[in-house]
């Protein structure tokens, strides 16, 4: 498939890392820099020049790109590139990125007839919804959904002392007794695994569990053998996400944010209702003092800058805040500053969401969500199973029987609206909806192929 990305930031980057092992790729630019970093490390494409210009698209390729994908950090050059896509190369699929919330107000823009924009994707929307699951269930590193929410994978992380260190992983069987919930994989030294009954859980291992949603809590509870709840909740940054998280959680929680531009704040305190909103530093040691920061529950560092995002959080938590999250766009902090650190909780990074979002339209195969997972060597996918037994390799076998990779497992699997956690000698249905854990990128595409239905098959 040949997918032309325009934009080399952190989503495009991150896409054309992702793609690049499966697709034929080009990234379009105008930092001829971060374009040539691009093409050392990667086997793809680059032209340098304007994502808005016929001229320079027309070089790229457009006229047998696949997939178009406009990632600019300008919301106009992304709708209006996708349009010139459309209307001069007859692109089949476009995708764009509008960060703008004025936007949404005027969905007419998006229908049929008008802008060509086949898929719109909202970082800050994506976003808030992620961390309003996290918040929905404390404890939790990362809480992903999947068949309407219906089913969660959620990770939690063995960070000394916890109660978890030094047991086997078939001993939380027990833990987990009268819960449809079960630990499908655990991350330790960067590298994702899947669980076996022996395996000893270590310090700062990330296990990773599948839950029905209404059992999840209890199943956190049971592995943590604590309950957490969040009552206080301060947010640090008045812009997009922050603004937005504050209106869906000032109703539910004693919420306050944190900003320090005029104009932001001011726009912050027109938006919101019950929340408080106060103009100043999220790095201040005696403001966060004086709003009694050591009663906090949990507090969200949400900026556009990712230093003041640490340290702020950082500081909160030696100040005394219970939980911290951290906004952070560039991998390489999530990665080596962020995964084992002790005042900071969890890192959300709008690149992998975004980019997850974006790859679900990628995915050959009915493929319903795809999670790239912490280090992006992993993800979380549902499939949708198609055909019968004579042109599936998976409809109507046992679990046993069907030709996984090695990396690769089905967790779950969610069948006329129930789910159920699946045994070796399950056998897929027509319809069936299935989680599973890939610890390896590389065998996407035998999965991809294994759940593809023959082309005889109506």
């Amino acid at each position: 498939m040949k997918i032309l990305i325009i934009g080399a930031g952190q989503v495009g980057s991150t896409l054309a890392q992702n793609l690049s092992l499966e697709h034929d790729v080009t990234v379009v630019d105008y930092d001829q820099d971060q374009l040539m970093l691009l093409q050392s490390r990667l086997d793809i494409r680059t032209i340098a020049g304007n994502g808005a210009d016929p001229e320079v698209l027309a070089a790229a390729g457009a006229n047998d790109a696949d997939i178009f994908i406009a990632v600019t950090s300008n919301d106009e050059c992304n709708m209006l590139a996708c349009q010139i896509a459309y209307c001069l190369f007859k692109t089949p699929a476009k995708i764009a990125r509008v960060r703008g919330q004025h936007f949404e107000a005027y969905p007419q823009l998006f229908e049929p007839g008008n802008l060509a924009v086949d898929t719109l994707i909202n970082p800050a929307q994506l976003v808030t919804q992620r961390l309003l699951r996290q918040i929905q269930h404390p404890g939790t590193m990362m809480v992903l959904d999947f068949a309407n929410a219906s089913i969660q994978v959620a990770s939690i992380r063995a960070t000394p002392p916890c109660p978890l260190i030094g047991r086997k992983v078939r001993e939380l069987t027990h833990d987990l007794a009268g819960l449809e919930a079960r630990v499908v994989a655990l991350l330790r030294d960067r590298k994702m695994l899947l669980v076996d009954g022996d395996m000893i859980i270590q310090p700062h291992d990330e296990l990773y569990y599948i839950a029905k949603s209404k059992d999840l809590n209890k199943a956190t509870h049971a592995l943590l053998q604590n309950e957490q709840r969040f009552r206080r909740i301060m947010i640090a940054g008045g812009g997009n996400i922050g603004t937005s998280l504050a209106s869906q959680l000032e109703n539910d929680y004693n919420v306050k944010v944190l900003e320090q531009d005029p104009e932001k704040s001011e726009r912050a305190a027109e938006a919101l209702h019950q929340a408080v909103v106060l103009m100043g530093d999220a790095a201040d040691a005696e403001l966060l003092q004086s709003e009694n920061i050591d009663e906090v529950d949990l507090f969200c560092s949400l900026t556009n800058d990712d230093e003041a995002n640490i340290m702020s959080a950082i500081l909160a938590k030696r100040l005394g805040a219970k939980t911290t999250i951290a906004l952070v766009n560039r991998q390489t902090y999530a990665h080596y500053l962020i995964e084992r650190s002790p005042d900071i909780d969890m890192a959300i990074s709008p690149q992998r969401i975004t980019g997850g979002k974006i790859l679900t339209f990628l995915r050959k195969g009915d493929i319903v969500n795809v999670y790239p997972l912490p280090r992006g060597f992993a993800e979380v996918l549902e499939i949708v199973v198609h055909g019968d037994e004579k042109g599936s390799k998976v409809v109507g076998r046992a679990l046993s029987k069907i030709k996984m990779p090695s990396g690769c497992a089905i967790c779950a699997v969610y069948r006329e609206k129930k789910m159920f956690l699946p045994e070796p000698d399950t056998k897929l249905q027509d319809g069936d909806n299935v989680v599973l854990f890939v610890t390896d990128r590389s065998d996407l595409p035998a999965v991809e192929k294994l759940f593809q239905v023959s082309p005889n098959f109506l």
